[in-house]
């Protein structure tokens, strides 16, 4: 229902919101870049800890970036430098509008692009190194 009521404000996802925080998108999870950390919820039962959100971490700290599981909450996400969603179906996926504002500069950040390349560069491998047959 989130994500149908995101596609009729012409949106292409909505933010779970719960107690003041970001919890998730309708299919993916938030990620926010908020004072040069990138901040995503913890783990717990009100996220579904996905694949993708778990190897995105992972290339971040890889590249040393300060990551922390840690709720951002409603005014951190208004003022975050950059948001982007990540999930099977996103990918990573930059958030430029948030309720018809700007995000940061309003086009897709540094960090957010360089996990948006790592991250293809991470698929990339590991469809390289599968092989399948019958």
């Amino acid at each position: 229902m989130a994500k149908q009521a995101a596609a009729e404000r012409g949106a292409v996802d909505s933010i779970m919101m719960r107690d003041g925080v970001a919890t998730e998108g309708s299919h993916a999870n938030v990620f926010a870049i908020v004072d040069g950390v990138l901040r995503t919820h913890p783990t717990n039962n009100l996220i579904l800890a996905g694949i993708t959100r778990a190897v995105v971490i992972d290339i971040a700290r890889e590249r040393g970036l300060t990551v922390r599981e840690d709720a951002v909450s409603d005014a951190e996400l208004r003022r975050a430098d950059e948001i982007f969603l990540a999930g099977t179906t996103t990918d990573v996926m930059p958030i430029v509008t948030l309720d018809d504002h700007p995000v940061g500069s309003g086009s897709p950040g540094e960090i957010t692009t360089q996990l948006v390349r790592a991250f293809r560069e991470y698929l990339d491998a590991a469809c390289s190194a599968s092989t399948v047959t019958p």
